[in-house]
């Protein structure tokens, strides 16, 4: 089993803080700082998504003005 640090954040005093972890491993944690069990998984956070400034449009195809 390899193991990865991972961030945790306790939800009584909003302290962050990496903690080793094991593949597959379940097991209740507590912060380091206040002893509270209330802990969540932080995700790693998501590419941020391609910005499209405000008043911007997607591209458009040029129309034909050609009836036939």
């Amino acid at each position: 089993m390899s193991g990865t640090a991972e961030t945790f954040r306790c939800m009584a005093c909003g302290h962050e803080y990496q903690e080793g972890v094991e593949s597959g491993e379940d097991k209740e944690r507590s912060c380091p700082k206040c002893r509270s069990n209330s802990i969540r998984h932080m995700k790693a956070k998501a590419p941020p998504a391609k910005a499209v400034p405000p008043g911007a449009r997607e591209p458009q195809t040029p129309r034909s003005d050609n009836d036939g």
